[in-house]
């Protein structure tokens, strides 16, 4: 998608995306803990997720990764009472937002542009894509895969959510993502693991007035070679 369609939906506050409380899967799913080496965690197109106040909170150092400056900006204003007003540095390719009260920093900037050295916090273990890939088009999700491990050389796991349903109805975003495509993707340097499945099409009206019946919500966890 286009930077200026992202940048629309924010501004009329079209972010029916954004969740208030964590998500779900994370709750399952996160069994990392800092002491055993899983201190850095990464989420790509992270918007203003409270996720990452979640992270934090079970003793992460975070890096959001936003090229939407308002998602940002959302994020501190928000979550003020919790991360204060943060400390704000431009650099080359961005600005980096750094909360002076949690461990969670934002990166506004295009991230298939940014290079391992924007990345303070390095080594990264751990990356969360709850909304990420499920957003981009095909034609750029080869590319971001491939970022992930050109930004994060020590990345050892994935948490991914992804989505399936008839493309015939919907056409997204969120995109459907085929389980074969998702293994497809990952295969040279990950095994993907399927952690649970479920229908969650009674859990928005506004894909079943869109005519869907079901919609099939994947976690996924992703481990290195």
């Amino acid at each position: 998608m286009q930077k200026s369609y992202w940048e629309s939906r924010w501004i009329k506050d079209k972010t029916g995306f954004h969740a208030s409380k964590p998500e779900v899967a994370l709750e399952e799913f996160w069994n990392y803990e800092p002491k055993d080496g899983f201190l850095n965690v990464a989420v790509p197109l992270c918007g203003k997720t409270m996720d990452m106040i979640w992270l934090a909170e079970k003793g992460h150092s975070v890096i959001g990764i936003e090229f939407i400056k308002k998602a940002c900006e959302d994020f501190f204003t928000e979550s003020h009472s919790l991360t204060g007003a943060p400390e704000v540095q431009v650099f080359p390719r961005g600005i980096r937002y750094s909360s002076p009260n949690i461990n969670v920093q934002l990166i506004q900037g295009d991230y298939l542009k940014l290079i391992s050295g924007d990345i303070l916090q390095n080594p990264v273990s751990l990356l969360y894509d709850r909304a990420a890939l499920v957003a981009l088009p095909p034609a750029l999700r080869k590319a971001y895969i491939k970022q992930h491990l050109q930004l994060f050389p020590d990345l050892k796991e994935i948490l991914l959510i992804t989505f399936v349903y008839d493309t015939s109805i919907m056409q997204g975003p969120p995109f459907s993502i085929p389980d074969d495509e998702v293994r497809s993707l990952f295969k040279n340097d990950f095994r993907p693991e399927v952690l649970k499945r479920e229908n969650i099409i009674d859990q928005s009206e506004k894909y079943q007035r869109m005519g869907l019946q079901e919609m099939t919500k994947v976690s996924w966890r992703l481990k290195r070679k």
